[in-house]
């Protein structure tokens, strides 16, 4: 229980930072799960790495970070003018009419600190009690029972059978047609991206490429589309860092995708530095991005920082191959470690002993970042709502001797200070 609220005070302080830089407008409908990471605060032993945050876990606060004060004011409003209306139209006299009230008034209290947006089945039950609510008044809406209503006064005139079974005029819709075909004509494109999408999943390369490059035309703007095209097999290497940079500006709080956009930026021989820096800012706890921008700059001043820190976080780390040939790297780094603020001592003197004399000769393998390997931490089923599709990106080179014999846990995994640790910005204050 006491980890679980530590975790939901991560993402309720993080929409707090959020909101504060855009209080009145907010980010956007349905942008939580694309920017909220930027803001967050990860605490080792709390947020695990590579963790994919797509909800605040607080209704009021979400609302206010997706729509701004003025937005969720409204969206409150709304709510409130219903159960007014439900309560003057004799809903609460009503033992349908009490359910449903009841029922909206604690489904509202639970999303204080639970599920909200990203999760149906809340959303359900309250759609569930509004119907109760509402059908606890007449049709007309007066909230006269018709059981209960008042008997005609005598003498006055009866209406014939002929009179009461005969149809009323028909009324038209309009406007409901209207809002029928504007939905169509906004939606369908997206559901066509989405089928498409679910097709690319089980076929060909070549095909796959087909399919998306058309569900990206159908939905230009969704980023997991570009990011698939780029993770695929076989694709040039301008056309992968094409796709990988587009999905990483459309989701600057993914940090999976800025650390694919990195990483092909780095193998491309362009160094990806703004891509890495956001890797490092959406997801701190991971050491991938931190030893990317050390060996992109390898006589720059903060690459040992850069290096130490990436050890600190993923020890593996520590066996990549280019530091075979970065001796003054390694040993600079290795002092670093030992004096990095935050971490226990005895963490610190575990890793420098785990990595002293690691092999330095042997087979090499690649040490990757993986995306979609389970479906309750998938990437796209969490963040972006489609189906998982395993993928590997993020790739360095590493000793498979060296790698195995690391046995440090991960940092994440220890009760040492995050943000004086592993603060979000890359930038060492060494």
């Amino acid at each position: 229980a006491f980890e679980s609220l530590a975790a939901r005070l991560v993402y309720w302080r993080g929409a707090l930072a959020g909101l504060a830089e855009r209080p009145l407008l907010g980010w956007g409908p349905g942008s939580t799960a694309w920017t909220l990471p930027l803001h967050l605060r990860p605490i080792p032993g709390v947020t695990p790495p590579g963790e994919v945050v797509a909800d605040a876990h607080s209704l009021p606060l979400q609302l206010a970070y997706e729509l701004g004060i003025a937005g969720s004011a409204a969206a409150w409003l709304v709510a409130a003018l219903f159960f007014a209306r439900r309560w003057r139209a004799g809903a609460w006299s009503d033992e349908l009419g009490r359910a449903g009230l009841a029922g909206l008034a604690s489904g509202l209290v639970a999303l204080l600190a639970g599920p909200t947006l990203g999760t149906l089945a809340p959303w359900v039950a309250l759609a569930v009690a509004a119907g109760a609510a509402l059908a606890a008044t007449d049709p007309a809406g007066r909230g006269i029972d018709p059981d209960r209503a008042p008997a005609s006064a005598p003498g006055s005139p009866q209406p014939s059978a002929a009179a009461a079974a005969a149809p009323g005029p028909r009324r038209e819709a309009p406007a409901g047609w209207l809002y029928a075909a504007l939905a169509v004509l906004l939606l369908l494109p997206l559901d066509l991206a989405h089928l498409l999408y679910d097709a690319a999943r089980g076929a060909p390369p070549e095909r796959a490429r087909q399919l998306l490059l058309r569900a990206s035309a159908f939905d230009p703007e969704h980023p997991l589309y570009r990011a698939r095209l780029g993770l695929l097999p076989k694709v040039s290497m301008a056309d992968r860092l094409s796709a990988l940079r587009a999905a990483a500006l459309a989701a600057p709080g993914v940090g999976a995708l800025q650390l694919a956009a990195g990483a092909a930026a780095f193998e491309a021989g362009e160094g990806g530095r703004a891509e890495l820096l956001r890797a490092c800012a959406t997801d701190p706890l991971d050491g991938m991005a931190p030893l990317l921008l050390a060996f992109g700059s390898p006589q720059a001043p903060e690459a040992p920082a850069l290096a130490a820190r990436a050890q600190l976080a993923t020890p593996p780390l520590a066996a990549a191959v280019e530091f075979e040939r970065r001796t003054r790297l390694w040993g600079e780094s290795r002092r670093l470690v030992w004096e990095w603020p935050g971490v226990d001592p005895g963490y610190a003197r575990a890793l420098l002993d785990e990595t002293r004399d690691l092999p330095r000769e042997g087979p090499v393998t690649r040490l990757q970042r993986r995306m979609d390997q389970r479906p309750a931490t998938s990437l796209s089923l969490v963040a972006f709502r489609r189906l998982p599709w395993p993928a590997a990106f993020a790739a360095v080179p590493v000793r498979l001797a060296a790698a195995r014999a690391v046995r440090v846990p991960s940092a994440a995994a220890l009760p040492i200070t995050g943000e004086q640790a592993f603060p979000k910005s890359c930038a060492p204050r060494h």
